[in-house]
């Protein structure tokens, strides 16, 4: 018998080979051969269940970003259409852009920070450049930090 638990698959095939063999006919209060195949079959069978909820769980996620896409596609499509509408209607052409354009992010109250004057820049060098792996790295960083929210 072969586990599916990674973690307990060296001292499970042990013990089960050894109540198989030279202690097949020993039986020790609560620990035998029977009961230990019952609790690796339970464990196993805990085990799938978990593989397929997160199997699950991913097809729900696709499926959530699929139809967060087409609610967007949605919006630009009715927006669209709106606008189209609103031409000759200033006040509600005026809601409409509203809508469209980019909200800022709610402030969490923290202060501004102070600005200190610029240092002096050696030549050939481009101020206000990072480094481009930083910028990588945060952004992954966020994704994972989304995708985890999600």
């Amino acid at each position: 018998m072969t586990t599916v638990l990674p973690l307990a698959e060296p001292l499970t095939d042990k013990l089960v080979e050894l109540f198989t063999g030279p202690l097949r006919d020993v039986r020790f209060p609560d620990a035998d051969l029977e009961r230990l195949t019952r609790a690796i079959e339970e464990a196993e069978a805990a085990h799938r269940a978990v593989v397929q909820a997160e199997l699950a769980l991913g097809a729900a996620r696709e499926a959530l970003a699929d139809k967060r896409e087409a609610v967007t596609k949605q919006c630009a499509r009715s927006l669209a259409y709106a606008r189209v509408y609103a031409a000759d209607r200033p006040e509600l052409l005026a809601t409409l852009d509203d809508l469209a354009s980019p909200t800022p992010a709610p402030s969490r109250g923290r202060r501004a920070k102070t600005v200190a004057a610029p240092a002096a820049v050696p030549d050939g060098a481009r101020p206000g450049r990072g480094s481009k792996r930083a910028a990588e790295t945060a952004r992954d960083h966020v994704a994972e930090a989304v995708d985890a929210a999600e």
